[in-house]
């Protein structure tokens, strides 16, 4: 918990310095929202092809939706 409080501390402070522009903190957020659905949806064609599904269970998708 301490290394999330410290990470977010570190974020705040080089978007306050002018390193890193809130822009490309959303982009990065964008790119790991897509490739976290890549892999699911991969991880769901392999357990449709499978024998080995679960019952009950369903691969989540991310969903987000754009703050204005």
């Amino acid at each position: 918990m301490f290394k999330m409080f410290l990470g977010a501390g570190i974020v705040i402070g080089l978007v306050g310095y002018g390193v890193v522009t809130p822009d490309q903190i959303q982009t990065a957020g964008s790119k790991v929202r897509q490739g976290v659905n890549y892999v699911m949806s991969k991880g769901k064609e392999a357990t449709e092809d499978s024998k080995f599904t679960f019952e009950g269970i369903e691969i989540p998708k991310i969903i987000t939706e754009d703050i204005k």
